[in-house]
């Protein structure tokens, strides 16, 4: 208890300060190796802190329960409250600082929703998300996939659109992989394709399998095949691909 008590003292006189934040972040990344033992405590810190002004804190020990490979430390209903609790409140520029770690709470975050039957519930949360980390409207992140993707499991097309409507122009690489950026244009053409905008679907799908990448995977694949399907059903045909597909 003592342990938990410091902690929480730490995150409480360091967050304010921005000039502070390194300086907590490594007392937390000092602390990691213990607290990993015993994911009980992360629940008892986070319940002292306020993600509104303690997002690092929250952020960084939530990062440590989804780490801990103890599946059994993840309670559903309470890991999915604390995150989503921590998406809609916690401070923005402090959830920028640890972006690639929030990035990582928020694809468990989908994955517990989706497997749990909590799509709906997820899907405010990660809106919130992707408002609070991105750096600029114009970036992407994994979180924007994980998004697009519950909002396909729970059959909520309205709160995907404005995401894809968005124009990309930059990649956060700190918090994307090669894979994440095809499943976000999967995503994204099956969210149009549901709502019956084949035009901008195709546009999608075709954006997913015509990049450049070292070696064909499930997704590029999954992405051809609606292609093909959504040509079918909007056009009669499949239109000829550009000589470098």
């Amino acid at each position: 208890m003592a342990q938990v008590e410091g902690i929480v003292a730490s995150v409480q006189g360091l967050s304010a300060r921005r000039d502070d934040w390194n300086s907590l972040l490594q007392q937390l990344e000092g602390q990691a190796d213990v607290l990993t033992q015993n994911t009980k405590n992360i629940d008892l810190i986070v319940a002292q802190l306020n993600p509104a002004i303690h997002a690092i804190g929250v952020a960084f020990v939530m990062h440590l329960k989804v780490k801990s490979g103890d599946r059994n430390a993840l309670s559903e209903d309470l890991f999915l409250t604390q995150v989503k609790q921590l998406l809609l409140n916690g401070d923005a520029e402090q959830l920028q600082f640890l972006r690639p770690k929030v990035c990582e709470i928020c694809r468990e975050f989908t994955e517990t929703c989706r497997t749990s039957s909590h799509a709906m519930f997820g899907i405010k949360a990660l809106v919130a998300g992707v408002e609070k980390l991105r750096p600029t409207p114009e970036h992407l992140m994994s979180v924007h996939g994980d998004l697009l993707q519950l909002c396909l499991v729970a059959k909520c097309f309205t709160p995907a659109l404005p995401i894809i409507e968005q124009r990309v122009l930059k990649v956060s690489k700190e918090s994307m992989q090669a894979r994440d950026f095809v499943l976000y244009f999967y995503y994204g053409g099956m969210v149009l394709a549901a709502v019956k905008k084949f035009p901008e679907a195709l546009d999608m799908f075709q954006l997913a399998f015509t990049m450049p990448c070292h070696a064909l995977n499930e997704v590029v694949v999954e992405c051809y095949k609606k292609y093909v399907l959504v040509s079918l059903i909007a056009q009669g045909e499949v239109p000829t691909l550009p000589k470098y597909t």
